[in-house]
């Protein structure tokens, strides 16, 4: 029998900008400063490949990019890029350096909203913060894809910044860019019909999605695990084996399973 657990929230962020030239430590200050602030944006120490690292103070998070001369390693990055947007991935697969973008709430800023305590409080912070520093980066005309491992995805310049400005249009009303932290993949044949599974909700302390020989078409059942996901992540809840959500005319009922692409436990939605 399946048992879910959920995870604790990771309490920090991880991304990987991907480069067709390296980019040196000065590019990045002068580029993080213009879009934030002089007083936020300064060097570190070196990191393995000798650049500095450059560090970002935001609401009391603390963002760190450090500078890597090589691809992401193994063609990990091109095995991510998710065919929804890479019907081509050869800039990807030619990209020559990356950026490791990681960013932690130091809890050291007295005047930060963040509650310390809560590891889902202390993720949100990091990925708000350390999404907007690589998004700032990802608009670098070397620029070729923003990588997370987390989500299993890679994602074109184009969406990343799509993604961006749909969650701030209003800025009184800001948004989750959640499309950034989460992907769904799709896999099976006419044979075993289609079964589809979020990525990159143990970060936010919940096990992922899945969806079986769902009679729906690619498209929505996409759209419905992402909503789902949508929900989980911005509010918090914890979701359990048994439970029903929807309204009258789509329930979903939720059954624990093991995901059969990574073998952890997933909770299934059954239509």
């Amino acid at each position: 029998m399946t048992v879910i657990v959920h995870p604790d929230p990771s309490g920090s962020y991880t991304s990987f900008p991907l480069f067709s030239a390296p980019l040196d430590a000065d590019a990045v200050v002068a580029r993080l400063r213009a879009a934030f602030s002089d007083e936020s944006v300064g060097k570190g120490l070196p990191s393995s490949g000798g650049e500095p690292t450059v560090v970002v103070t935001l609401h009391g998070v603390r963002i760190v990019v450090a500078l890597v001369a090589s691809p992401v390693p193994e063609g990990e990055a091109t095995r991510n890029c998710h065919p929804a947007y890479w019907p081509d991935t050869a800039a990807v697969d030619a990209h020559v350096a990356h950026a490791v973008v990681s960013a932690e709430a130091t809890g050291t800023d007295p005047a930060s909203p963040i509650d310390v305590d809560s590891a889902l409080e202390r993720t949100l912070a990091a990925h708000v913060t350390g999404s907007l520093v690589a998004a700032s980066l990802v608009e670098a005309p070397e620029v070729v894809g923003l990588y997370s491992a987390a989500a299993a995805t890679t994602l074109p310049p184009d969406v990343v910044y799509d993604i961006v400005r749909a969650a701030y249009a209003d800025p009184e009303d800001p948004q989750l860019p959640i499309d950034l932290w989460l992907s769904v993949w799709s896999w099976g044949n006419e044979v075993t019909g289609t079964t589809l599974a979020t990525f990159g909700l143990p970060t936010f302390g919940h096990a992922d999605l899945m969806l079986e020989s769902t009679p729906l078409s690619l498209a929505d059942s996409t759209n419905l695990l992402l909503d789902v996901a949508r929900y989980v992540v911005s509010t918090g809840v914890q979701l359990t084996a048994g439970e029903v959500l929807g309204h009258a005319d789509r329930q979903l009922t939720l059954a624990a399973a093991q995901s059969p692409s990574h073998g952890d436990p997933v909770l299934r939605i059954v239509l």
